[in-house]
Order: C-alpha cells, then structure tokens, then sequence
C-alpha cells in the first residue's frame, strides 16, 4: 500500500511538471512568435517611409556671383539635416580652406536622388 501511494504521489508530481513545462514552451513558442512578428512589422514600417536614396556627386562650374552657400541651397537635398553641414561635406570634398570660389573653377557637390544610375 505505502508503495502504491508513493508510486502514485510520484507519477502526480511528474504530471505536474510535465504540465509546467508544456505550458512554459507553449509560452515561450508565443513570446517568439510575437516578437518575430513585431519585428516585421517594425521593418516593414521603415522600408515604407519611401524609395531608397543613393548618393551621388557632379560637377558645377563657379559662375561669377556663385557662393558656396548659393550652391549649398541649390544642391543639398533633406538628407542633410543642416545646410552647414552640407557645405562642410563639399568643402572637404573639394579641399577648400576657406568659403571662397574663383570663378572658372569647377567643384564636386554631393547630391542624393531615388534613382539607381
């Protein structure tokens, strides 16, 4: 009889943890699937804010009354935040030390578009 009811206590503790661990798996099988499908939905989220832009450069002649910053306005495209920094990328590109143009020089200016050339 003792053995019976040790027997029986035992196989009750085992459905017990058989039970644990089918319930922690199923919920661990739902948290994953869960933040696979919030990961989708962030990435699809990203991608859908518009086409993808590539960078690109060309090449302006300075005209008499060109200034940098005139060029900067004209060129620079919502990829930069600030026109400042726009104009410190052309002169780095350039290896200009100061704001000045000459006129007949030709500059490289970075410009952005959705087109893949």
């Amino acid at each position: 009889m003792k053995e019976t009811r040790r027997a029986y206590r035992k196989n009750r503790r085992m459905q017990k943890i058989r039970r644990r661990l089918t319930v922690f798996g199923a919920a661990a099988i739902l948290t994953g699937l869960l933040v696979s499908a919030l990961s989708a939905i962030q990435v699809h989220a990203d991608t859908s804010e518009g086409p993808e832009r590539y960078k690109y450069f060309t090449s302006v002649f300075v005209e008499r009354d060109d200034t940098l910053w005139g060029l900067a306005s004209e060129y620079r495209t919502e990829e930069y935040a600030d026109i400042r920094d726009y104009v410190d990328e052309v002169m780095r590109i350039n290896h200009l030390t100061d704001e000045e143009l000459q006129y007949g020089d030709w500059i490289t200016v970075p410009y952005y578009s959705s087109e893949l050339k």
